[in-house]
């Protein structure tokens, strides 16, 4: 009778233990396996019932003093003892016949015996290039190199060995990554991944819409694409994250995100999760991202922006940008991206301002908080015949011009044509893609094809640098929204070179590149430019990434381009950037990653807002940093060399009577040194801890402290139940020299008859479904004065979260205002939205001194009006009041586009003392 003991082979180097008797053990089949090295069972769909933290192995009762003997088999059927002297090859085997891995991971082999094993067996692994993997002396074997090798398991004592094939395929994030979507599982095949393969793309994204949301199609993904993981290359897979995945990745517990990892452990391919696509609000997902990197730190987790035009100006849009880009923080595998497409249906047109407003936008983003940056490349057109097909030179230039602004990842729009919704619709408002209709590669294929390999030639060095400068030259270069070349920067053009010069630093090397791409989309060009100091440097071949010396004569660089094009040079070392004063606030330095765990992300209230130079909130686009109501709020700064500090001065937000009106009440500070770069530290030192501040009048509180030396400061805010503001925060080591900051814009409260005091003060809620500078909905809009949507500039007002009881429990549901201090009032008056809907059946007037204590002045039963007429609320007596509310206790109508379900919507407040 054999005996099998399937083993883990952790580490590469193998210890065999002690099979169980034949008392205790039963024989072991060997599992049904695919091609990723899964069982059957893996790749079918899961349910919760089957999900890691509810599959616990069954208990078994322990055998009692009264179990019955083992029977002795008769001596003609009993086992004759092996002899292990001469076992030879084929008595142990490996798990899998493949074993597909990325470079730079551990490999994760197993192995089955055919026979007793008495006595510990020591094995070794190796592989038929020695460079192909290395073991470390705890014997933990990793994947060192790309390529296909094999790999050898021998049991030394006996002299057994066994074989496989390893598959070592590079890691997607140390070259510029490329990637396709994937709506439906008729471009889930052998044939189509292969064309991706051949032509150097390195991702399929299994996008929102149809049916790769879809489990068992997820998996057949995952498996097609291992099909093309040979010679160092293979194409991996981002899959959905919601609808069989999760119902919605928002709402998820931290226990189904930890199911959902667990369903994607051990699929070679898996590259990580297309969280969402285009939301209005990119910032609560942030907290999703940060969970899922914690839970898998290799998983890249996709969040894609809105382009600029959906937001009110370019500057909302660049705060939104930077505010996802603080609350990422250090634990999400994760990219800034965003989509647009700039080119018309005009030959050779481009939209410069949705281009470069988009790309300067993002780039900023990513540069001052040190994220990658992702966008996705026109491929296709139509769309109402808005766009048009790509030739081979805006292919291209689109391409360049993302490079020279420092993008790491370009997902093509489209691959395939768009068969989202209804697929013989979005065919006939396309044009055929890279893919066409027949689904075959058209003349865009090789195009495509060539491009990716060269923007994989030169990756390896694009991948580690960012674009510190973009500049734009020559006379058609006329739009706002990118920066023409200053007469202080190193390279300048000979002539009226229509081009984009981009200079690159690797951030580990500090060496630095020069791109430059030819702007003309219809015509090549050969462009001159003078490059002060530089005698010589290294051209870049983009088709091979071989570098060769060319010397210049007089400094003048000389090039070819075709139209839309790029070359892209080494320059000697030194520093080319334009020179930058640094400030004596640390908090602006260049030197600095700032990164904070809440914010409230709308409406003038971003983390960049207190670290932007800007001391007030006078600029309603810039007011400042919120944390939400009842939350404790972090600031962190992670410096690249230690500073020395002994001073931090908080500016409160508001002006006038509200002037640091919400000023944080708990305020903490922490320094610590040491630790590697991106790992926050686990221990610090109190410099500065007040659980009491009162709030500020007419000083701004300057924070001073004995010296301390600091690679990481973090501060620490709170206000209780309410919520708290800092317009801006400083960081000084101050000899003395450093002058206090001036008075501020606090104003005591001066009591006025007729006056509407909520005007523009600051409105509180019990939260906001919808913030939409577009459409006008959004919590700074119920005190903006705005009654009507058809007025001049007129707005619709706030919109709650939605709940799922029509008569919520009493003080969940409720929109109002801050004051800023304490008034006289006897009059409230409410308007609803324009047309009357969503305004509550039943709910109270409440007023309060503190923000946590509320009096309820005035209560409505049964509020039957369906129009917009103004609900005015007259007091019988003069109360004091610094917090106004209108709280719902019975609301009217559910919206199916909000999960929460039944709403509340207020077109403004008015609070009066008449």
């Amino acid at each position: 009778m054999k005996h099998h003991l399937r083993r883990m082979i952790t580490h590469s180097l193998l210890f065999a233990v002690l099979l169980c008797g034949m008392a205790s053990c039963g024989p072991t089949g060997t599992e049904p396996e695919t091609t990723d090295g899964h069982t059957d069972a893996a790749v079918s769909e899961p349910t919760d019932q089957t999900s890691a933290e509810t599959s616990a192995p069954t208990e078994t009762s322990a055998p009692t003093e009264t179990s019955a003997p083992t029977e002795t088999l008769p001596p003609e059927e009993t086992d004759t003892e092996k002899s292990y002297e001469d076992i030879g090859d084929g008595h142990f085997t490996l798990d899998q016949d493949t074993y597909y891995v990325v470079c730079g991971r551990q490999i994760p082999v197993t192995g089955s015996y055919d026979f007793d094993q008495p006595d510990p067996v020591a094995l070794t692994v190796t592989a038929s290039d020695a460079e192909a993997i290395s073991v470390s002396e705890d014997g933990t074997v990793t994947a060192c190199k790309a390529g296909d090798f094999v790999l050898t398991v021998r049991e030394e004592k006996y002299g057994t060995e066994a074989t496989a094939r390893l598959c070592v395929v590079g890691d997607i994030t140390e070259n510029i990554i490329i990637s396709v979507p994937v709506w439906r599982g008729i471009w889930v095949n052998d044939e189509q991944f292969g064309y991706l393969r051949d032509a150097d793309v390195d991702m399929v994204v299994a996008v929102s819409g149809v049916e790769t949301q879809n489990w068992t199609v997820s998996m057949n993904m995952l498996e097609t694409a291992l099909h093309t993981w040979k010679d160092g290359r293979g194409v991996f897979v981002l899959a959905h994250s919601t609808t069989d995945m999760l119902s919605h990745v928002l709402s998820a517990q931290d226990a189904e995100l930890r199911r959902l990892v667990a369903r994607f452990e051990g699929y070679s391919a898996f590259a990580g999760y297309h969280i969402i696509d285009e939301p209005y609000d990119c910032n609560p997902y942030t907290e999703v991202q940060r969970k899922l990197g914690l839970l898998d730190p290799d998983a890249l987790t996709d969040v894609n922006f809105l382009p600029g035009g959906s937001y009110a100006d370019m500057v909302e849009y660049e705060h939104r940008l930077d505010d996802y880009c603080k609350l990422l923080g250090y634990e999400s595998n994760a990219y800034l991206s965003f989509d647009n497409y700039p080119f018309g249906a005009g030959e050779g047109t481009v939209n410069e301002a949705a281009l470069f407003g988009n790309f300067e936008a993002v780039r900023r983003a990513g540069l001052n908080n040190r994220v990658r940056t992702a966008f996705y490349l026109q491929a296709v057109g139509g769309f109402g015949n808005a766009y048009r097909r790509p030739d081979k030179a805006t292919l291209t230039y689109h391409t360049a011009s993302a490079l020279a602004y420092g993008f790491k990842w370009i997902k093509y729009w489209s691959w395939f044509v768009p068969d989202y919704g209804d697929p013989e619709a979005t065919y006939n408002d396309y044009t055929d893609a890279i893919i066409g209709k027949d689904g075959k590669p058209t003349d865009l294929y090789e195009v495509a094809a060539e491009l990716n390999q060269r923007v994989h030639a030169i990756g390896p060095v694009l991948v580690n640098c960012e674009a510190d400068e973009v500049y734009h030259t020559g006379k058609r270069s006329t739009s706002n929204v990118y920066t023409k070349i200053p007469e202080t920067f190193f390279a300048q053009p000979v002539g009226n070179a229509y081009a984009i010069l981009s200079l690159l630093c690797d951030r580990t090397t500090g060496r630095q590149y020069l791109m430059v791409v030819n702007k003309n989309l219809t015509k090549e060009a050969d462009m001159s430019f003078t490059l002060a100091g530089v005698d010589k440097l290294t051209v870049i071949d983009t088709a091979t990434g071989i570098g060769t010396e060319q010397v210049l004569t007089d400094h003048v660089l000389n090039l070819h381009l075709e139209a839309g094009d790029f070359a892209f040079f080494l320059l000697p070392e030194g520093d080319f950037r334009t020179s930058r004063e640094e400030s004596a606030n640390l908090a602006m330095s260049s030197h600095v990653k700032i990164t904070a765990d809440k914010s409230q992300g709308n409406n003038g209230w971003y983390v960049v807002c207190a670290v932007d130079g800007n001391r007030t909130s006078e600029d309603p686009s810039a007011c400042g940093w919120r944390i939400p109501a009842g939350e404790t709020g972090t600031l962190l700064f992670a410096f690249d060399e230690t500073v020395t500090l002994n001073r931090i001065d908080l500016y409160p937000a508001g002006q006038g009577v509200g002037f640091g009106s919400l000023f944080p009440k708990s305020v903490h500070i922490y320094v610590a040194t040491g630790g590697a770069p991106g790992e926050v530290p686990t221990e610090w030192q109190e410099v500065y801890g007040n659980d009491a501040v009162s709030r500020p009048t007419t000083e701004v509180p300057v924070i001073r402290f004995d010296a301390v030396q600091a690679d990481w400061v973090k501060i620490v805010i709170g206000n209780g139940i309410q919520a708290a503001e800092l317009a801006e925060v400083e960081l000084y080591h101050d000899d003395g020299s450093i002058p206090a900051p001036g008075p501020t814009s606090y104003e005591e409260i001066v009591q006025e008859k007729g006056v509407n005091y909520a005007l523009h003060k600051t409105p509180i809620a019990s939260g906001s479904a919808y913030e939409s500078t577009v459409d006008g909905w959004g919590l700074k809009y119920l005190t903006d004065g705005k009654t009507l949507r058809t007025e001049p500039e007129g707005t619709n007002g706030w919109m709650a979260q939605g709940v799922p009881s029509l008569t919520p429990e009493a003080g969940t549901v409720w929109g109002g205002v801050d004051l800023g201090g304490a008034y006289t009032v006897n009059e409230i008056v409410v308007y609803p939205r324009q047309n009357g809907g969503f305004f509550p059946s039943a709910y109270e007037i409440q007023i309060s001194l503190d923000g946590e204590n509320w009096e309820t002045v005035y209560t409505v039963s049964d509020d039957t009006g369906t129009d917009g007429t103004a609900r005015t609320f007259r007091l019988d007596r003069d109360v004091t009041a610094r917090y106004v509310r209108v709280s719902a206790t019975k609301l009217r109508s559910s919206y199916e586009a909000n999960l929460g379900g039944y709403l509340m919507q207020l077109a403004e407040i008015e609070v009066y003392w008449n």
